[in-house]
């Protein structure tokens, strides 16, 4: 048991609470350090000692110490959501490192990079996305599993929560994957305002007992006989049967602060069927040690205000993890793949990356003998039947469950089908992968790779055929990457998951997967030199810069493509050369966010003209990106072209796909009215 220290006599309560002697006392005194916590923020709050939000659990006390009464830090998981103050003491979190989380100072538990709703302890996380960390949770719960660890993940909810489609998915992937987790449903009729009768219709407990989930209805007004109920729901859950618990329970004050529209019969009303506060009003021990409490907390507020407040000054670094000097692989001599296709090539790395007994392929329809739908993984499953799973169609679920098994220590890389669904991953990638990092004041990293099927050329319409990567680009943490024909493929993609720091964006185009990989330039350039970015450890990221084949032959522009741009852009400098006598250098990334440009700067200062192009639109993308950050380093003018798809989507009819995706006559042409 974790023992915490109180001030004040605690004199025997009631007989209806006093079943368990020592045990129920400890439940009472935890409920009561809640409490006094909660009521002291606010209060701190109100005298301008803490910004922004707090969300209390006040009246949901014993919700945490029962549950929490039953978990070993250290070994099994909670995750919270905004409202888990309790939850965190209750686990065993400091409640010194927490007020200086709130109030910006030093021992912050999270540097004062989460605040009330973004917590970091142990095992222990919670975050502000409502359901965001429901297929997170079953993703750490299947690393346990995998592990042997005999762990449990807690998953609390709100009842306002229910609309979340994640958290349906979550519960499809628990079952089918038999995870040792516990979704835990705190049910206290509220969302924010809103009364949830009003929004969540049907019957919850069979709504979750059609995933074949065991579910659990319990009620928080006998203390005792809650965490009593809990203890097999635990025991279940650790042989491996997920559990879904709810329990009634109530809040007595605002959603946050002050935003509480509700009558003050209804509080009233709430108060009286409040256990704890029954017995604060019979025990004059307890009113004590709750006032104590209260007070001991805002003496530590106190005494933090005297200490200097924690760092800033940050810049985009700050967002990423550094590399560790020898966590790189051995990539070994990767020449002999030259000839074979980009599909091909991707398959044998994959098939090479798999063994690696941590090391999973997770998306839809990947299991042989269908072997994914552009069988870039054909003949995994088969070989490695434990390590590749087909998914439901949940890409929600997908990427959460994808970013917990990194947490808790495999190499996961998810496919997703189309990059058009970049739309439905966007918040578990951006949210919660890209932040938690930095959010969690890097005591969190989540090295994985997202492998996003992009492009149009197959004529599969306008939502399967878009170029999203731009979605993630831009975003602190996250890193993209979208390799050429002309690149080592197999290098690059083995050094991505096994980087071991970040979430990576690993872009392949449709176009690409037919296309022969050669690492020998095009008839009538040289490879002029290859250099690797130097951001935050990303050493093995390529830029390839072609220039023509004389060394003496000035260039009069700078093509700077990625993905299967490449193809469009040979096609159309090899058109210029022999039509026109027009020489151009090529820069080929690998790496679109974050870039490095010093290649490019170095030749647009030879050749003053600049052409990006990219396999999408162009506004607000890559090619302006590419644009301004050069501009800013090149002196003088520079001619300037920024070539993309049609600003229109893309047609399913193959002459009008053509129309609207950028062809190599089109760069030709553009490039030679602006030389």
């Amino acid at each position: 048991m974790r023992a915490l220290a109180y001030c004040g006599a605690v004199r025997t309560i009631r007989p209806t609470f006093a079943r368990g002697s020592f045990m129920t006392k400890k439940l009472i005194l935890d409920a009561i350090n809640i409490r006094a916590f909660e009521l002291a923020i606010l209060n701190l709050y109100q005298k301008g000692f803490i910004n922004g939000t707090v969300h209390t659990c006040v009246g949901q006390e014993y919700c945490a110490v029962a549950i929490n009464s039953l978990l070993t830090p250290g070994l099994d998981y909670f995750l919270g959501t905004h409202r888990a103050h309790g939850h965190y003491l209750a686990y065993g979190g400091n409640a010194e490192h927490f007020i200086a989380e709130l109030m910006g100072r030093e021992g912050a538990i999270c540097g004062g990079r989460g605040g009330t709703q973004h917590l970091c302890f142990s095992r222990f996380y919670s975050n502000g996305i409502q359901g965001a960390f429901a297929p997170i949770g079953v993703g750490l719960a299947y690393s346990i599993k995998q592990k042997k660890e005999n762990g449990v993940v807690v998953i609390q909810l709100g009842d306002g929560t229910l609309g979340e489609g994640a958290i349906y998915e979550a519960a499809t992937f628990a079952a089918i994957k038999a995870v040792p987790a516990i979704f835990y449903l705190e049910h206290n009729k509220y969302a924010q305002s809103t009364e949830t009768s009003a929004t969540t219709p049907g019957d919850i407990k069979l709504r979750f007992e059609s995933f074949g989930l065991a579910v659990t209805e319990l009620s928080d007004s006998d203390p005792f006989a809650l965490t009593e109920n809990l203890k097999p729901v635990v025991r279940n859950a650790r042989a491996g049967t997920p559990q879904f618990v709810i329990v009634h329970t109530r809040r007595l004050l605002a959603h946050s602060k002050g935003d509480d529209s509700r009558s003050e019969s209804i509080i009233e009303k709430l108060k009286r069927e409040d256990p704890l506060t029954q017995q604060l009003s019979v025990d004059q021990g307890l009113q004590s040690a709750l006032a104590q409490r209260i007070a001991h907390f805002e003496n530590i507020a106190g005494e933090l205000i005297v200490r200097g407040s924690v760092g800033g000054n940050f810049t985009i670094e700050d967002a990423y993890p550094e590399i560790s000097p020898g966590t790189l692989p051995d990539f070994g001599d990767t020449e002999e793949l030259d000839g074979l296709s980009v599909l091909d090539v991707l398959n044998k790395a994959l098939h090479k990356l798999l063994e690696q007994d941590n090391c999973l392929v997770v998306g839809e329809d990947l299991v042989d003998p269908y072997g994914g739908a552009f069988k870039v993984t054909k003949g995994l499953s088969t070989k490695y039947p434990t390590q590749v799973f087909s998914t439901p169609i949940s890409e929600a679920a997908i990427a959460g469950f994808s970013i917990g098994c990194s947490m808790g220590g495999l190499k996961p890389i998810a496919e997703i089908m189309f990059g058009d669904f970049s739309t439905l991953i966007a918040d578990q990638i951006i949210n919660s992968a890209a932040k938690f990092y930095f959010m969690y004041n890097k005591q969190v990293r989540c090295p994985l790779v997202f492998r996003i099927v992009s492009g149009g050329g197959r004529c599969y319409g306008p939502t399967h055929s878009q170029s999203l990567e731009r979605i993630f680009c831009g975003v602190p943490g996250i890193k993209v990457v979208a390799p050429s024909h002309r690149h080592n493929i197999a290098r690059l993609l083995t050094f991505v998951v096994n980087e071991e720091q970040s979430p990576i964006v690993w872009v392949e185009s449709k176009v690409l997967y037919g296309h022969k990989v050669s690492r020998n330039p095009l008839v009538g350039f040289r490879r002029k030199r290859t250099t690797t970015q130097s951001f935050r450890g990303s050493c093995q990221i390529e830029n390839i810069v072609f220039a023509p084949e004389d060394s003496d032959t000035r260039p009069t522009i700078t093509f700077v493509t990625y993905g299967e741009g490449l193809i469009s852009v040979e096609a159309a400098a090899k058109k210029l050369i022999i039509e026109d006598e027009i020489f151009s250098d090529i820069v080929v990334v690998s790496q679109i966010w974050p870039f490095e440009v010093t290649d490019i700067v170095a030749s647009v200062a030879e050749s003053r003209a600049l052409c990006v192009v990219e396999p999408g639109i162009s506004a607000y993308g890559f090619g302006g990106a590419i644009v301004a950050e050069t501009c800013k380093r090149v002196t003088g003018s520079v001619k300037i072209l920024q070539l993309g798809a049609k600003h229109v989507p893309i047609s399913a009819a193959r002459h009008l796909e053509q129309e609207t995706l950028l062809s190599s006559d089109c760069i030709y042409k553009n490039v030679r009215e602006i030389l």
